[in-house]
């Protein structure tokens, strides 16, 4: 299981990433921790923000973050390897 969090100053733009993603991946948590805001998913809708920015393996082109991207690739093929 994993989920995915966004940390940034301002819960304001965060509430706004959120509001506009709530009809494609579901409702996230926005609470402040550690200095700063963060907008927090649980691992399904981890799974539906990874198809959304990402929908298939062309990223030609694409603004993403590689970073994420990696890791959600990571976390993806160890849930397959264990679950099948």
């Amino acid at each position: 299981m994993f989920c995915d969090e966004v940390y940034i100053r301002s819960n304001l733009l965060l509430e706004d990433i959120r509001d506009a993603l709530i009809d494609i991946i579901g409702n996230g948590s926005v609470y402040f921790s550690g200095g700063g805001w963060r907008l927090s998913y649980g691992s399904h809708a981890s799974q539906k923000l990874f198809q959304y920015m990402y929908h298939d393996d062309n990223l030609t082109g694409l603004i993403y973050l590689e970073r994420k991207y990696k890791i959600f690739q990571r976390a993806t093929n160890a849930v397959v390897a264990q679950f099948g």
